[in-house]
């Protein structure tokens, strides 16, 4: 049994399906089969179960997968960590985030201080792939609107993000800092399709309020972000803005007010895996943007 055995088993043992699997590992079908047979004489059991051309993972195989996974896992881990106390990796940290868009100011802030870093960014709002990802040392951090409750993974929340009404110059109450929500009640508000966290959440802020926005003639899906705060200064509608987005678009023509009723914010955290190693770079990003939210947001950074 060797690693390279072991690393053509968890491919077979993914896609279940030796020609696949080949293709994917870029050697011959027949060779591979070789592999997986002289690695099942090597445990003594069968590790898939045959049916024509398909294969499928037995229990034996299930179980072997667990453990093979572990163990890689825990060598890539080691050569991470003798690669940093040698220097001889690059500096660099592996983010995930439904919105990397609204930190650059964070990241350019950080970058001033440790100008060498390299970010490797992946933006996405499925929560049991960056769990996935976590587990298996792929991502160095996740910043997410939910915590991960699992035993190998750390979850520390960063800040209560405010979220603002944004309106038009031309709006009736675009002289104001503050307003009800209630206020706008009856006002047409830009909205994204189902799914987006932003939308999902400012809609439990309305119904709080008493009322269901009413949508405008247009009705986005899947926009850049930028795109609905155009329709708003085109005096479409209404729409909720996060004062991390805020900072990052041309307000010029827009009013940012604050809501004073129901309180309008949602919960952000940054989580990372346990036994994950985390280079010198990756521990100074932590302890940086941990200070930036309790500077900015006045938590406590415990």
């Amino acid at each position: 049994m060797n690693l390279l055995q072991l690393r053509y088993f968890l491919v077979v043992a993914r896609l279940e399906n030796i020609t696949h699997a080949a293709e994917e590992i870029h050697i011959a079908q027949p060779s591979l089969s070789k592999f997986i047979t002289r690695l099942e004489e090597s445990v003594g059991v069968p590790l898939f179960e045959r049916r024509g051309n398909r294969i499928f993972l037995n229990q034996f195989g299930q179980a072997f997968q667990r453990r093979v996974e572990r163990s890689l896992t825990e060598l890539e881990e080691g050569e991470r960590e003798i690669a940093d106390l040698a220097k001889l990796t690059s500096q660099r940290v592996t983010l995930a985030a439904s919105a990397l868009q609204q930190y650059p100011l964070i990241f350019k802030e950080f970058m001033m201080l440790y100008p060498y870093v390299k970010f490797h960014f992946i933006q996405t709002t499925q929560n049991d792939e960056i769990l996935k990802r976590l587990l298996k040392g792929e991502l160095d951090f996740c910043i997410t609107l939910v915590p991960f409750e699992h035993v190998d993974i750390h979850c520390k929340h960063l800040a209560d993000e405010e979220i603002f009404l944004v309106v038009s110059k031309e709006h009736r109450f675009a002289d104001r800092d503050t307003i009800e929500l209630e206020e706008v009640a009856d006002d047409p508000f830009v909205q994204l399709s189902n799914g987006s966290r932003l939308q999902d959440t400012s809609l439990a802020f309305c119904r709080e309020a008493g009322f269901t926005p009413r949508n405008t003639a247009i009705h986005l899906e899947y926009p850049e972000s930028t795109t609905i705060y155009g329709f708003v200064k085109a005096q479409f509608g209404n729409a909720f803005i996060t004062q991390s987005f805020w900072d990052q678009i041309n307000t010029a023509s827009l009013v940012k007010l604050h809501i004073e009723n129901p309180v309008c914010q949602r919960p952000l955290y940054i989580s990372m895996a346990k036994e994950h190693y985390l280079s010198q770079t990756a521990r100074d990003f932590y302890h940086f943007i941990v200070e930036y939210f309790s500077r900015e947001c006045g938590l406590s950074n415990d």
